[in-house]
């Protein structure tokens, strides 16, 4: 018996991808209610341990979405017990083939690149979030072919107002291409390609590794040097290498927050365009 779209239980591992996913489920705005979420708000996809009721959470779902075994490693043995009983029940957005992955700053980057080979923070790239769409949108209407037209429409709305955000996106950042900035580490690749913007370089390369001394030897020079002024953050990044820097050499500091943390009752396009606000606040001032 096949019900409203609202019975498709769908899980995703991590929020960026429950704010693409909901719309597609429902038309009541912002009702993020249809999708669960597995991972805590506060909680770090990269060493996340699941819990008893987390597994039960993904052998209820219909559907499974998550990043891949790049991001969440946590998930790659249950997501493999799920996929042998019933392909159609899980996606890795990294398995789309439409996906485009931006190639890594320089060479010596590449082996440090996450995990594995590409920087799984896809969703920040609004052509990425498109392609994933397309993709669950289609595997949606195979678990539930009576809601096939509701979720093509639902579809095209999003896919139309995810283009005009883009199109703002280019506006806002349309005065700050060349200005360096440096970030905290290696996560905003796809925003960065996207939109051509000019990363100086991280402190760390990864989420969990500590920068050595060298490292940040020659940061402080190359700072000085391109003039960089703007320091990007994620939120609660309290390691404190990136304050101390900021505070040494009188950089700006703001936060983006790239797993959609502080995201509260808005949808992909709006969580996005604030980005590039927060960006272009933290290039555009002069100090």
């Amino acid at each position: 018996e096949l019900g409203e779209p609202e019975e498709l239980n769908v899980l995703v591992s991590i929020k960026p991808l429950a704010l693409l996913i909901a719309p597609l489920l429902s038309d009541k705005p912002q009702t993020r209610g249809s999708v669960g979420i597995l991972l805590p708000a506060k909680a770090s996809p990269h060493n996340y341990a699941l819990k008893v009721s987390d597994r039960k959470q993904l052998l209820a779902a219909d559907l499974v979405v998550w990043v891949g075994a790049d991001m969440e490693r946590f998930l790659q043995k249950p997501i493999a017990a799920i996929t042998r009983e019933d392909a159609e029940k899980t996606l890795a957005a990294m398995d789309v083939s439409a996906m485009h992955w931006p190639e890594p700053a320089d060479d010596h980057d590449k082996k440090h690149q996450h995990h594995g080979l590409h920087d799984p923070h896809f969703w920040l790239n609004p052509q990425n979030a498109i392609a994933l769409l397309e993709a669950v949108t289609k595997r949606l209407q195979v678990l539930n072919p009576a809601q096939q037209q509701n979720y093509q429409r639902r579809l095209d709305r999003m896919r139309s107002k995810i283009t005009e955000s883009e199109v703002k996106i280019v506006d806002i950042l349309k005065n700050v291409h060349s200005k360096p900035f440096v970030v905290s580490h290696d996560g905003f690749g796809h925003f960065i390609a996207r939109f051509a913007l000019n990363q100086l370089a991280a402190i760390r390369i990864s989420v969990d590794s500590k920068p050595g001394a060298r490292h940040l030897y020659a940061l402080r020079k190359d700072i000085v040097k391109a003039e960089a002024r703007c320091l990007l953050l994620e939120p609660g990044e309290t390691d404190g290498w990136g304050q101390r820097l900021a505070k040494e050499l009188n950089l700006r500091v703001a936060s983006l927050d790239i797993l959609a943390i502080e995201a509260e009752e808005m949808g992909y396009a709006e969580y996005i365009e604030g980005l590039a606000v927060t960006v272009e606040g933290c290039l555009s001032e002069e100090l």
